[in-house]
């Protein structure tokens, strides 16, 4: 394994390297998702796997809880996937303790 320093926005990384791209509750961090996006599907094969996890709001706030995506966050986060080429776009629900949506989309 090799691990380099980067960011979504400039992946040190070729053209189509990876069959598999993911992201674990970051995306929100992303500074520009349209354009990173668009940087993750740079690096990703023909027929690539992208997969972004994002961590769901809960219903009633509660203190020292760390913040979620509402159901408009998700829809918009969709709508990004798309407009950066991708296809396939799928999404899962989970309660792992807390509701979580895996969003799936092919290159």
């Amino acid at each position: 394994m090799e691990l380099r320093q980067g960011s979504a926005t400039q992946l040190p990384f070729g053209d189509a390297q990876f069959t598999k791209a993911f992201a674990v509750n970051s995306f929100q961090h992303w500074s520009s998702p349209a354009a990173d996006l668009s940087e993750v599907r740079r690096v990703l094969r023909d027929d690539g796997l992208l997969l972004i996890c994002l961590r769901m709001a809960l219903p009633k706030k509660r203190m020292l809880a760390a913040p979620g995506m509402t159901e408009q966050d998700v829809q918009a986060v969709i709508e990004l996937i798309a407009q950066a080429g991708f296809r396939d776009i799928r999404t899962e629900r989970r309660n792992v303790g807390r509701d979580v949506v895996a969003i799936l989309s092919r290159k």
